[in-house]
Order: C-alpha cells, then sequence, then structure tokens
C-alpha cells in the first residue's frame, strides 16, 4: 500500500471518528444475531468433538511417527494458510513487522506450551483429559495475560475460570463407571445333563 492510500484512509478514520462523516444506522437484528450466534456454536462445538477424537486416533495409532512430528502434520495447513494470507493483511502491508514485539513473542511461546501439552494429554491419556487441559491452559494465560498486560478481566472471566478449575476435580471425585451387564447363568437341560453323564 503507498503512502498516500495511507494517509487516505488516515483521514477517512479521522473524519468518521470526529463526526464527520456519518455512518447510516443498521437495522436492528437482535433475535437474527442470537439465532446466527447459536447455529456457528453448535457447529463449533460438533466440529471441536470430531476433530478432538481424530486427533486422538492419529496420536494413538500403532505407528513409528512420534507424537512430534504428528503435530508437525496437524499444523502444517495452518502454517501454510498463515504464510499466504500474512502478506495481504493490512497490518502487515502498512507496518510489515514492527507490531511484533516482545508480547507477541509471549503470546506465541504460552500457545505452543498449551499446544504441545494438550498432545501430550491426548498421547497418554483421553480426548476428555484434553479438554480438561485446554481450560485449564487457557485459565493459566488469562492470569499471564492479566499479569503482562495489565488487563482487567470482568465477571465472565471469573465465573468462566471458577468453572474450568471446578469441572477437574469434579470428574476427579466422581468417575465414569460402565454400567455392569448382568448375564443370566448358563442352564443345561436335562438332555444335556443325560448326554454329559454317559459321555463318561
Amino acid at each position: 500500500m503507498s503512502s498516500k492510500q495511507s494517509e487516505k484512509r488516515q483521514k477517512e478514520r479521522k473524519a468518521i471518528l470526529s463526526g464527520k462523516i456519518k455512518i447510516p444506522k443498521l437495522p436492528d437484528l437482535g433475535a437474527f444475531r442470537i439465532i446466527h450466534g447459536l447455529g456457528v456454536q453448535i457447529v463449533s462445538v460438533t466440529m471441536s468433538g470430531f476433530t478432538g477424537v481424530y486427533l486422538e486416533r492419529l496420536l494413538k495409532r500403532r505407528s513409528k511417527v512420534s507424537i512430534w512430528l504428528r503435530n508437525v502434520q496437524l499444523a502444517f495447513l495452518s502454517i501454510v494458510v498463515g504464510v499466504i494470507t500474512l502478506p495481504i493483511t493490512e497490518s502487515m502491508s502498512d507496518h510489515g513487522w514492527k507490531p511484533f514485539d516482545r508480547y507477541t513473542y509471549i503470546r506465541v511461546f504460552l500457545t505452543s506450551i498449551m499446544g504441545l501439552s494438550i498432545g501430550v494429554a491426548i498421547k497418554f491419556g483421553s480426548t476428555l483429559l484434553k479438554a480438561f487441559v485446554g481450560s485449564v491452559a487457557n485459565v493459566f494465560y488469562g492470569f499471564i495475560s492479566i499479569m503482562i498486560f495489565g488487563i482487567t478481566p470482568g465477571l465472565s472471566f471469573y465465573v468462566g475460570a471458577s468453572l474450568s478449575l471446578i469441572a477437574p476435580v469434579i470428574f476427579t471425585l466422581f468417575p465414569y463407571e460402565e454400567e455392569k451387564v448382568y448375564k443370566e447363568p448358563e442352564t443345561k437341560s436335562a438332555i444335556d445333563e443325560l448326554d454329559q453323564y454317559y459321555s463318561y
């Protein structure tokens, strides 16, 4: 993007913020947004459950491929998409790598640690354990962000963090037990008993 286009865009933003350019009001779409958001959430949860089970199958399959190589294989597609879309984003075309400061490195490091811990949890545990590890890691990541970035969390963060920490405790105290299917003892008929008696 050229400097003239960048200056023009900055002037337009200033005009919008100062009120010189009025943004047209959109119609109230509250009900539509709720239905749309609920539908997207259902699709997201369904796909997340499917990918979790499929990931567990990949990691626990009997093969000579290590967990580290599996992690690279699963992340390869996102790396390709990221490399393709990175140069065409507005921030990269305007500023290059300048916004990529030390805080971004910390965030990338924490995210990679969370991904590796989830991979180990699936390899040696289950998909359910992966969900617990992910939730606890997100809570830890949130507290680290509070300390580093000075973010002031709201009530929803504390409620979500409390539920994320309580869920593994409840699962540990009340583990899932498979129902024992009662099998009736095999009864021999009189003919079978006579056959067994005369076989001796």
